[in-house]
């Protein structure tokens, strides 16, 4: 005790622990007063322990609670984040009540759950007993605790409170924690970037362990395997969510500033893919600095938490560019040089106007389907223009994938994409789909006035009700090829192509969904905050023949629809613009999207009768002049016509206001392997594979973080 009191100053400076203070304060602090009184909240769900604490009470699964289990309460809790509140607390306050009852958390934990030897068994094999072990033993846990108890422990080794048998037994417990983690590693690539993170956390501060040396050097390597396995060439973390990109960025740059601190250093090259990490958010970004809800990622307005990674980032790379720039929210570094921009191997592309917070932009998420927390979303979008928020991902639901309401939001019922008949696209059966090996297959062309994108999903449709795992039933077979068009002066054009493999007659639905309320018109919808008033709308104009459209929310019967499963942790409605038709055979529905600073301009649509076989055309126009006239086919090669404007390429549009005409053609390019030449897609349908017959690991066969 002695030992480390007078010998871990240098390495609380490492990480970041202050000085404690040598005469306490009288003032109490509301946070750590109330873990004090063994009171614990997340997700607005509040429980206070009397007398000792349970470690697997999980308040969200008793009789009288009102919402749904949340498993994630269990290994929130045992994680030991709020271990950090309490110890800080006591460098701040010098306060030996918080220090006292951080040494009975670590202490108790150990006694009441000690590490176990084998490896927890799976969510599918465990009984109550044993679902509640492998929450709090499963390699993320484990990684997660040791990491939090590595601070905690140097945050109390200089309290007088703190007797040599409390630390021996803390320590050994640390110990036991690394030793599990070296026999039992991570198989989810975001858990085994902790894990990395939590080994050398604790080889750089306990470097007494006899195995701290054997272990860092480890860690070091598999941290420069990982970035290599994890992050893509345009700087993308394989799971494709947003909120564990981050989470794996932290880990990693974390990791690398603690062991330059401690005197080791990387490769430049592992720095400029980390550098490379470091831009993906900003290339993903909303005008206002936040991150789209793609993947299990959450709906959220503020951009501070991303910047500060950025910081971190920019300062170990040290960027003085871009990261710095989004970083210090354009006080110091440079803007990007690029406007619109394409990750590939991502399948990312993104449409903007510039960088300031009213620019225009639509984030399109069309590639694989990740090595985690996956949506069934390809081709879905997000959308905002001139400060608002227009068109959103509503974003995940609780890690339970027995409930049904997780089950649709992670569906294409929940998304800005077409549902076919009802069913959700299902590529978790396709273990192929899931990461990359080569850029995306998708058109991208950007230009100063417009940006194109085309992509298709090919890989079927099923009961959303039948996620996670497969079953007998047969998917649906239906290409879907969505066509953007974004011309730069203010307008999106979006066409979606359906070619089914058989000829029976099927129901196609577009989904547009709002944070804002949603209006029908004579001519589509308004999305916005009414009329009159002086924030900025969108108008939602379809294109198409047969088509219907109308606006639902918060809907049960005959289909859920219109949901949003709020930061506040509960369910509120979604105002959802649906644009659909009922064909047989190849159809197409197109539509334009108009974003205005106020109310919308009087707008009229037609619908052109091309000349071509599989061609759509249209014209939107408005009362002060624009006009916009298109004629498109599915697939170049053709001459397609409307009177006096054809095309043998993909599209063909003329914007006009006036003042100036301007002609925008996309020339005959194709994919790289074109879906509607696949012998198989000649097939009704295709079986639908079981996850767990394809021996697919615990994280993708069941569900959690």
């Amino acid at each position: 005790h002695a030992y480390m009191a007078s010998n871990k100053a240098g390495t609380q400076e490492l990480f970041g622990i202050g000085p404690l203070r040598s005469h306490p304060f009288t003032i109490r602090l509301p946070d750590p007063d109330r873990i004090l009184r063994r009171e614990y909240s997340r997700s607005g769900v509040t429980y206070r322990f009397e007398g000792d604490i349970n470690w697997i009470y999980n308040p969200t699964r008793e009789p009288g609670y009102q919402g749904d289990y949340d498993k994630e309460w269990t290994a929130w809790f045992t994680r030991f984040n709020q271990l950090a509140t309490l110890t800080d607390a006591y460098r701040l306050t010098g306060y030996e009540g918080y220090a006292r009852e951080a040494i009975y958390l670590i202490k108790h934990f150990l006694s009441v759950l000690p590490v176990p030897v084998a490896k927890a068994p799976s969510v599918g094999e465990a009984d109550r007993q044993g679902h509640d072990l492998y929450l709090i033993y499963n390699e993320l846990s484990t990684a997660s605790r040791a990491s939090a108890w590595v601070r905690g422990i140097l945050s109390l080794v200089d309290s007088p409170h703190l007797t040599p048998e409390d630390l021996v037994v803390m320590l050994k417990g640390l110990y036991e924690h690394m030793l599990r983690m070296e026999r039992h590693t991570a198989g989810t690539p975001n858990w085994r970037a902790v894990e990395i993170r939590a080994m050398i956390n604790a080889t750089v501060a306990f470097p007494e362990f006899k195995k701290s040396r054997q272990w860092r050097e480890w860690a070091v390597e598999r941290l420069v395997k990982e970035m290599d396995e994890q992050v893509y060439p345009d700087g993308t973390q394989v799971e494709l969510d947003p909120g564990y990109h981050h989470l794996t960025m932290s880990s990693f740059y974390q990791s690398v500033d603690l062991i330059a601190q401690a005197g080791f250093a990387l490769s430049q090259e592992f720095l400029d893919r980390l550098a490379a990490m470091g831009r993906f958010p900003i290339k993903i970004s909303l005008p206002d600095g936040s991150l789209p809800a793609f993947g299990d990622h959450s709906q959220t307005t503020g951009s501070r938490s991303y910047r500060n990674h950025a910081a971190a980032v920019a300062r170990l790379t040290r960027d003085e560019d871009e990261i710095l720039w989004y970083a210090t929210e354009g006080k110091e570094g440079r803007k990007p040089a690029y406007d619109s921009v394409a990750l590939d191997w991502a399948g990312y592309y993104v449409m903007r106007t510039g960088w300031e917070k009213d620019d225009l932009y639509m984030a399109i998420k069309a590639g694989p389907f990740g090595a985690a927390h996956q949506n069934e979303d390809k081709l879905s979008f997000e959308l905002a223009a001139y400060g608002e928020r227009f068109l959103v991902d509503p974003g995940m639901y609780i890690y339970d994938s027995a409930n049904p309401w997780r089950k649709y939001f992670v569906s294409s019922l929940a998304h800005n994409t077409v549902v076919v008949d009802g069913l959700t696209q299902y590529r978790r059966d396709e273990r192929d789909q899931w990461v990359a090996t080569e850029p995306n297959d998708a058109i991208w062309i950007s230009e100063p006035d417009y940006d194109y994108f085309s992509g298709y999903y090919n890989s079927g449709y099923t009961d959303f009700t039948r996620y996670p795992s497969g079953s007998s039933q047969r998917k649906l077979r239906v290409i879907h090829q969505r066509d953007v068009l974004f011309v730069k002066r203010g307008v999106w054009l979006v066409i979606d192509w359906l070619t089914p493999a058989d000829r029976s007659e099927h129901t196609y639905e577009a989904l547009f969904q709002s944070l804002l309320p949603i209006v029908e018109t004579d001519q589509g919808f308004v999305a916005g905050k009414g009329a009159g008033l002086t924030s900025a709308t969108l108008g939602i104009y379809p294109v198409g023949t047969g088509l219907e459209k109308s606006v639902v929310s918060a809907q049960m019967e005959p289909i859920r629809r219109g949901w949003i499963y709020s930061a506040e942790k509960s369910l509120q409605p979604l105002p959802t613009a649906v644009v659909s038709q009922k064909a047989a055979g190849s159809t197409a529905q197109a539509y334009f999207l108009l974003p205005e600073r106020g109310d919308q301009r009087q707008v009229s649509i037609r619908t052109l009768d091309v000349e071509g076989e599989a061609a759509i055309g249209g014209v939107l126009e408005t009362a002060d002049g624009l006009s916009i006239t298109f004629i498109a086919q599915k697939r170049p090669g053709q001459t397609v016509s409307y009177r006096d404007l054809q095309t043998d390429g993909r599209l063909k549009a003329i914007i006009s206001d006036g003042e100036s005409r301007e002609v925008i053609e996309i020339p005959a390019v194709e994919w790289k392997y074109t879906p509607y030449e696949d012998s198989e897609f000649q097939l009704a349908d295709v079986e639908l594979q079981d996850p767990e017959r394809l021996g697919l690991s615990l994280l993708y066969a069941t569900d959690f973080e």
